[in-house]
C-alpha cells in the first residue's frame, strides 16, 4: 500500500497565512476607487436632473460612491430631503435606496 502525503503536498500556500491574508488586502485595494471631485456646474446639472425627474415621476438610473467603490442604481427619484441632504430612489420591486447627495456621481433619465 503507497502511504504519501495525499491532499497535504497540494497545499503549499498554508504554511503562510500572513502572506494569504496580505495578498487578499492587495487585491481587495486595487479594486478601490477614489472618490470623484465634481465641479459647481456638473453640481447644478444634478441638482435639475433631480428635481426633473421628481417633477414628471421619470425613471432615471443613479451613479454614486459607496465605500470605495461604484454603485449604480435604478428607479425613481421618491424624495428629496434638502436638510440632511440624500434622496430615495424607489425601483421596480417598490424597494427603496438612500443616497446621500454628496455622494452622488451621475444621473440619467431613462
Amino acid at each position: 500500500m503507497l502511504r504519501d502525503r495525499g491532499l497535504m503536498k497540494f497545499r503549499p500556500v498554508a504554511f503562510m497565512p500572513e502572506q494569504i491574508s496580505s495578498i487578499k488586502q492587495m487585491n481587495k485595494e486595487q479594486d478601490d476607487v477614489k472618490m470623484p471631485e465634481l465641479d459647481e456646474q456638473h453640481l447644478e446639472n444634478l441638482d435639475l436632473l433631480i428635481y426633473e425627474c421628481m417633477e414628471f415621476s421619470l425613471e432615471a438610473t443613479v451613479t454614486y460612491y459607496k465605500k470605495s467603490r461604484y454603485e449604480i442604481t435604478k428607479g425613481m427619484i421618491h424624495y428629496m430631503n434638502e436638510e440632511i441632504k440624500y434622496i430615495r430612489v424607489v425601483n421596480s420591486f417598490n424597494q427603496w435606496t438612500q443616497i446621500e447627495l454628496r455622494n452622488i456621481i451621475d444621473i440619467q433619465i431613462n
